[in-house]
């Protein structure tokens, strides 16, 4: 099983945005949404992170059953 991807929290006129980030450090997706805080920002970037896995796991479970 793999690590999760971390993510980044920036900030960005009128609010935040986050950014997923790979096991080299480059930055794999650039949001367009801001968010007024950077508990909101950390929370949507939480919630495709785990997107991300959850659609990673059915791909793997169908390609290595």
């Amino acid at each position: 099983m793999s690590v999760p991807a971390p993510f980044e929290v920036i900030p960005v006129d009128g609010g935040y945005t986050w950014r997923l980030i790979s096991s080299c450090g480059r930055p794999l997706v650039y949001p367009q949404e801001t968010y007024p805080n950077d508990f909101a920002a950390a929370d949507a970037a939480k919630a495709a992170r785990a997107d991300l896995h959850a659609r990673s796991s059915m791909i793997d479970e169908v390609a290595h059953p």
